[in-house]
């Protein structure tokens, strides 16, 4: 039978590498956190700011070996290569995308927070070349009483109705054959049955 390696309780590291400041955060094995700041590029004192953060809070010597008995997981995120797109450093930027949405985003959300300038000046896009991807290989049905955009009651959670207003939801269920025909069909609709607790002036009760 294979022998299985067992460890006693062992550091937990979470770490942020910016393109100045690297924040190591570590929960010891007794479970108390404790954090390290050092310079991301410091090569006078060590090569890599991630590994030095985690000596340094294990108390060990720079270049001392980090083994699996002392530590049971590294996280890690970097805005390293996120920093290096939006500076323009490195190659350029190839963007794939699906075919026939090339221009999404320099289209943008079309925003004018200065409504009267007469030469609006766009911002420079952060890829150089697009390649439109033929991806879509099939067509699908839609999904049946999808909510978005909550903005109403008619589309609010029940959980949500029932405490904001006095009402009491009696029924809710999908409306059959309601999303059209076709290969593709679209999603069912839903309907509900709502009873007003209280005077509202249009009847006490109502269905969506």
């Amino acid at each position: 039978m294979p022998v299985q390696q067992s460890f006693a309780p062992r550091w937990q590291f979470w770490i942020d590498r910016g393109g100045t400041f690297t924040d190591v955060v570590g929960k010891r094995p007794d479970g108390a956190l404790v954090t390290h700041k050092l310079l991301s590029e410091n090569p006078g004192q060590y090569k890599d700011a991630a590994m030095a953060g985690i000596r340094h809070l294990l108390g060990l010597k720079p270049g001392e070996a980090v083994t699996p008995a002392q530590v049971a997981c590294v996280r890690m995120g970097t805005t390293v290569a996120t920093n290096a797109l939006l500076e323009r450093k490195g190659e350029p930027t190839l963007l794939i995308t699906t075919k026939g949405f090339r221009d999404a985003l320099r289209i943008a959300y079309q925003n004018r927070p200065r409504l009267f300038d007469r030469r609006i000046v766009l911002p420079e896009l952060l890829y150089s070349r697009v390649i439109e991807a033929q991806e879509r290989v099939g067509g699908f049905a839609g999904t049946s009483v999808v909510q978005t955009h909550m903005t109403n009651s008619r589309l609010t959670d029940p959980e949500i109705l029932e405490f904001c207003f006095p009402v009491r939801l009696e029924s809710y269920a999908i409306r059959a054959n309601s999303g059209g025909g076709g290969r593709w069909v679209g999603g069912n609709g839903g309907v509900r049955r709502i009873r007003f607790l209280a005077p509202d002036g249009g009847g006490g009760a109502g269905g969506t």
